[in-house]
């Protein structure tokens, strides 16, 4: 978030939005270089020195009690930006959540079942298990489809089968 501040106006811009907002107080009239404020502090030393710590500490307290409301201004401001922000982020609990991805097998488990299905292929040479593992790459679904499923094959996998038969 970038806060700019131009005598009464404060701008804030964020994400490439940006938001104006007045400052109730010109603080350039008070507080700037040619501020009427700034111009008593720098008349001090044409006062008497009884007049001086009288003068300078109510200037003193003017300029906290501007610097004050400045600061209480800015909160309220920032706070409708907010406020204005989450009015427009609206959330439509109504919508699908994301789905999580299933869990894949441990790099263990598959090297275990790629030794297993290699064995399996040497007792059903016709399904071609010592290339594609059981994956199911296009000449698996294949082999299923001419040979029937064995009695090895999931019948998780196999449902393809039983849909294309209705």
């Amino acid at each position: 978030m970038n806060i700019t501040k131009d005598k009464n106006l404060i701008i804030i811009t964020e994400n490439g939005t940006t938001g104006q907002y007045v400052l109730n107080i010109n603080t350039g009239e008070f507080l700037g270089k040619k501020g009427k404020l700034t111009a008593v502090l720098r008349g001090m030393g044409a006062l008497t020195p009884e007049e001086r710590p009288i003068i300078g500490q109510l200037a003193n307290e003017v300029r906290a009690m501007l610097e004050e409301g400045i600061e209480v201004r800015k909160k309220a401001i920032l706070d409708e930006v907010k406020r204005d922000k989450l009015r427009n982020e609206i959330i439509d609990v109504t919508l699908p959540g994301k789905r999580k991805d299933a869990g894949k097998l441990h790099p263990l488990a598959k090297v275990s079942r790629d030794r297993y299905i290699t064995e399996m292929a040497k007792e059903y040479p016709q399904y071609g298990f010592e290339k594609h593992k059981g994956y199911g790459t296009k000449d698996h679904m294949e082999a299923l489809r001419t040979y029937g499923p064995s009695p090895i094959h999931r019948k998780k996998f196999i449902r393809f089968l039983e849909d294309e038969t209705k």
